[in-house]
């Protein structure tokens, strides 16, 4: 007794027809066309600059062209915030800052 067997569609015809229905379906003509949709991609020349983090020299050379020199309401927010985070083990030299 012979049973016939039914063609069953082959690996490829079911990974693309699941890959046409993961997002929405799209039309046969454009399953071969490159994706061109925006992406937030950076180049790798700037991958350094985005995971290493500033020397502590070039940050104090910074933050001292950065202070005013008369307290935290004559600095920029940032600043003064940087300068009150370094200052906070001292609590007297911090609130001289704020003053």
């Amino acid at each position: 007794m012979d049973v016939p067997i039914p063609n069953l569609p082959s690996i490829n015809q079911i990974l693309r027809e699941a890959r046409n229905y993961a997002v929405a379906p799209t039309p046969s003509y454009m399953q071969t066309v490159i994706d061109m949709s925006p992406q937030n991609d950076i180049a790798f020349f700037q991958y350094s600059a985005a995971f290493e983090a500033e020397s502590e020299q070039q940050l104090h050379k910074n933050l001292l062209e950065l202070v005013s020199g008369h307290g935290a309401a004559h600095d920029h927010p940032r600043v003064a915030r940087t300068v009150l985070e370094s200052l906070k083990h001292k609590p007297e030299i911090a609130s001289l800052y704020l003053r």
